[in-house]
């Protein structure tokens, strides 16, 4: 390969680079979006949290193919754990 050909490769794949962001597992992109927060940066989980792992964790085991169904109940149980957790601490 002369000179040429590979600046014209070089340029070629210049055009085709993409740098926007990519989301390539849909699992770890929905457990991201549930981990707790502190501007911007991850924090430790509660108990309530844990516990919320654990279960989702037996949904898996149980549910087995259909990880999809496991993953919406997953998110609904973490939502209604907050939800208690805000009620408790205005009592």
């Amino acid at each position: 390969m002369d000179r040429e050909a590979r600046v014209m490769r070089y340029k070629e794949k210049s055009q085709t680079r993409k740098f926007e962001k990519t989301i390539r597992y849909a699992s770890r992109k929905a457990y991201v979006v549930t981990r707790p927060r502190i501007k911007g940066h991850f924090a430790k989980k509660s108990n309530v949290e844990l516990e919320v792992d654990q279960i989702f964790k037996l949904l898996l085991l149980i549910s087995g193919s259909n990880k999809m169904q496991s993953l919406i109940i997953y998110v609904m149980i973490i939502f209604v754990a907050q939800w208690e957790q805000k009620l408790l601490k205005k009592i």
